[in-house]
Parts: structure tokens; sequence; C-alpha cells
């Protein structure tokens, strides 16, 4: 089987101005370098560190820098898988060495806070080729947005479905969906998320894509979550734990509309970060997926709207000609501890 590649790009983002860094002289030479290749410096990931291995100090502005390999004046361009790699890694101890007893802290752990990100160079994800046959794939950019992960959560599912509360966690979640899709080959809710096709191409294709683009397994932690099993016909919940997923409708709204009572408030976290529907609304424009299905039915799963409203209106199916040939879009989820 030809498997076809998916390449989304970044464009530059301009730095912003007005920081002070520890290291003035060595920051204005990289700019110039930056400047002289005619490139717009930039930080690839917005984690406030000061520069380890100093404690105590993240209130200190002379020593705010951003968290990474590379350093202000780098381009885009220059970051590679390993960078990321560093970057969730260095995320990843300072998650583990934060006090279990901070659970849900508003605004952030820490240095760490709701809306920080890491982004990504480029992310090619092979062909899905599973039940349903061979799904075509075919290029499509992220619109205006970067392919960026972001921080939308931290300690959701603390003392929730056997998760226990000694582990700090944070959810990143894309903050433009990078393609469209559909959840099913056939128009139906049946055996919920758990049995979708949508569920088996995140964790056979876009998973060991992301791995690829530098975020690393041994960071990642497949939390329990629980997603109802149907839709009208739905009997109870499943308990999945993977690496790569698509958000429930209570994950994303503190409040839902259009999935079951079996996905309640005290089986599902919730992504604090959303706290609006400007927010939710992805630059990549449109619709995308959600892993609940519709209670009104056999046929749908919830979706969050271009105006970032909750919606269970489209088929399983829509995207029934392939995976980037229309439908709803992708935009998926995973937990670093």
């Amino acid at each position: 089987m030809v498997l076809k590649r998916l390449k989304f790009n970044l464009k530059t983002l301009t730095q912003k101005s007005g920081r002070r860094f520890k290291n003035a002289p060595l920051f204005l030479a990289f700019a110039a370098l930056a400047f002289a290749a005619g490139c717009n410096a930039e930080f690839y990931a917005q984690f406030k560190f000061p520069e380890w291995p100093v404690a105590g100090q993240e209130s200190n502005p002379d020593l705010m820098v951003k968290l990474g390999v590379k350093r202000p004046g780098y381009a885009i361009g220059s970051i590679t898988a390993q960078d990321v790699t560093n970057t969730f890694n260095r995320i990843s101890v300072y998650t583990k060495n934060q006090s279990a007893s901070v659970v849900n802290p508003p605004g952030g752990l820490g240095v760490i806070k709701l809306g920080d990100y890491v982004n990504l160079k480029s992310l090619y994800v092979s062909e899905y080729n599973g039940n349903g046959g061979a799904v075509s794939v075919t290029n499509t950019n992220a619109g205006s947005g970067k392919l960026r992960v972001m921080v939308v959560a931290i300690n959701p599912y603390f003392g929730k479905n056997g998760n226990g509360t000694k582990k700090t966690h944070l959810i990143f979640h894309f903050e433009v969906y990078p393609g469209n899709g559909r959840v099913n080959p056939n128009n139906t809710n049946a055996g919920g998320y758990a049995a979708s096709e949508i569920r088996k191409y995140l964790i056979g294709n876009y998973w060991p894509a992301l791995q690829n683009a530098g975020v690393p397994d041994s960071a990642v932690w497949a939390i329990s979550r629980r997603v109802a099993n149907g839709g009208s016909g739905a009997t109870d919940v499943d308990t999945i734990q993977d690496k790569l997923w698509l958000p429930t409708e209570l994950e994303m709204f503190e409040n839902g509309n259009y999935s079951t009572s079996y996905e309640s408030r005290g089986n599902q976290g919730y992504f604090a970060y959303y706290d609006s529907n400007g927010k939710r609304s992805k630059s990549s424009g449109g619709f995308y997926w959600l892993a609940s299905p519709s209670k009104n039915g056999n046929s749908r799963f919830c979706l969050v709207g271009a105006n970032g409203a909750n919606y269970d209106n489209q088929n399983s199916n829509i995207s029934n000609s392939g995976w980037m040939d229309g439908g709803c879009g992708v935009a998926p989820a995973f937990c670093v501890r």
C-alpha cells in the first residue's frame, strides 16, 4: 500500500518586545544573526522557566526565559524533533516534582500556566488502512494558526476513574485542528468512541507521527477516561487508556447538552482553559469532533462548532470519501506527567 503523508509547516511568529533577559548581549547577538538570515526571531515554546538549575526564582523577571533548548533569537525553522523532546522532558520533570496536594490550581501550576504551548515544526501522518479500507489522505495546512499544542488543563483527573491523587498532570490540546475526518466509515455511534475508526487512526497513525515530531512516549500518560458506549442506545461507559485521544463534551464544556448521562461530571475532567466559546473556536475554522456519542440518536457524535459552542448535528461518516476530503476537524489531546 502506498502511504501518503501530511505535512504541516509553521509560519514564523514575530517575537514580542519588552522582555528582559539575564544575558542581554548574548540575546542581541542571537537576534542579529536571525535578522541577518532573513528570519523573524521567535520562541517555539512558551513556558516561563528560569534558567536551570536556579531554584525559587520563578518570579524574577531578569531570569524569565522560555522553556526549551533554543533561546531567543532562533528562527522557528531551526527547531528539531530533539528540541521538542527536550522541552517535554523538562516539563515532565517539573510536573513530577510538584506537590500532589495542589489540585486544579487556578490559572497555573507554578511557572506553567493555562495557555502555555509548544510549537511543532511539522507533522507527518500516514494513511489509515483499517476495517473501512484505505482512506485517502491529502495535504492540508493548519490555516493561519501554528501547529501548536497548548496546556488546557492541570490535574483535571485527580481522584477520578482510578487515576489517584498523587500524579500531577497536564492536558495538551491542539490549538488548531491540522485536518478533517470522519468518526466511522458507517453512519453509526454504536460502540461509542472506544469502537470507532477515528480512535484506531489516532492510536495507530497519529500518535506515532507525534512521536516522530518529538513528543516523547515516556512523558505521556495514558490516563483513564470514561466515554459512553453509544448514543441513544448507550448502556454504560467504556474506560479507555490511550496516549492520544479526542476530548469528550464535558471535558470541553463545563455543562453538556448532547452527551449521555453516562458521561457525568463525576467521571469527567474539565479543561479549564476553555472557559468561553471564543477560546474553543479554532483558527482553522469549522466544526471539530468530540469523543462523546450524541444522546439524540444512533448516528451522531458531539462536536464543537466554528463559534465554539457545542453541537451534535453531523453524521459520524460525513467524510465518507476520505479523511481529508471534507468532514469535521480532528483536534486530539494528550496528557503529560
